[in-house]
């Protein structure tokens, strides 16, 4: 090989390298800067203190369609040291529920009207303190004070990690967590009988709204549930200083 041809490849192969040690630095400097944003987020989530006037506004979309469904104002009535009362009222028609949760946000009973939907011992839907890669289990039984229909599932939880999530309200830093299980139900009606599904759901917990500002439920047993694919949003927040 002459010399000319040397120093072609002597040129080839520094070009090589310098491509090589600048995509290194790239991927160097792309992983510190996301090293750097993560360090900036907490590394454990504590419970949040509710207060009485606290409210957030939801909207409900049907997922498959992506239509909205109804929006709803939610109040904070009252507040215990075991947990507080919300009352959610329809903006369309005005209908009103009560939500009694827990301490850790999970709820314990819905009530509309006369009508009560009892969650034991709780929905796990959060767990504090929030930390990624926390997980928990849960069996939950869901009933009704109208009828005997009863609803077993077990249900396994995960905090996948932080994520930024956009929605009507803004865009918030929010610890992305899933849940999913399979459930058997059953009812003496005459419709009833026995049946079984599996269920997800996927949500997002923002500590600066104090709530899960974003969640999508999936059930794919439509019959029994009612709900295929339901989106809840946050559209707007309030929280008492």
């Amino acid at each position: 090989m002459g010399a000319g041809s040397l120093r072609r490849a002597a040129t080839a192969r520094h070009f090589v390298s310098s491509l090589h040690a600048t995509a290194v630095g790239c991927l160097l400097l792309i992983s510190l800067s996301c090293g750097a944003s993560a360090d900036n987020l907490p590394s454990k989530i504590e419970a949040p203190t509710i207060k009485k006037g606290d409210s957030w506004t939801y909207n409900k979309i049907d997922g498959w369609k992506n239509q909205k469904e109804f929006t709803s104002v939610m109040v904070v009535t009252d507040v215990t040291d075991a947990g507080f009362t919300e009352e959610a009222k329809r903006t369309d028609n005005g209908v009103v529920t009560i939500f009694h949760r827990d301490k850790n946000l999970n709820l314990l009973e819905t009530e509309v009207g006369d009508r009560k939907f009892i969650t034991t011992p709780f929905e796990p839907h959060l767990s504090f303190p929030l930390e990624v890669g926390k997980t928990w289990e849960q069996e939950v039984t869901y009933t009704r004070n109208f009828d005997d229909r009863k609803v077993v599932a077990s249900l396994k939880a995960k905090v996948v990690g932080w994520e930024k999530v956009s929605v009507p309200a803004g865009t918030f830093d929010a610890l992305k967590i899933m849940i999913d299980g399979p459930y058997n139900g059953s009812s003496s009606s005459p419709s009833g009988g026995r049946w079984s599904g599996q269920r997800s759901e996927t949500l997002w917990y923002s500590p600066e709204a104090k709530t899960t500002v974003k969640l999508i439920y999936e059930d794919p047993d439509t019959y029994r549930s009612g709900l295929t694919k339901a989106i809840y949003e946050v559209v707007e927040y309030k929280l008492v200083q």
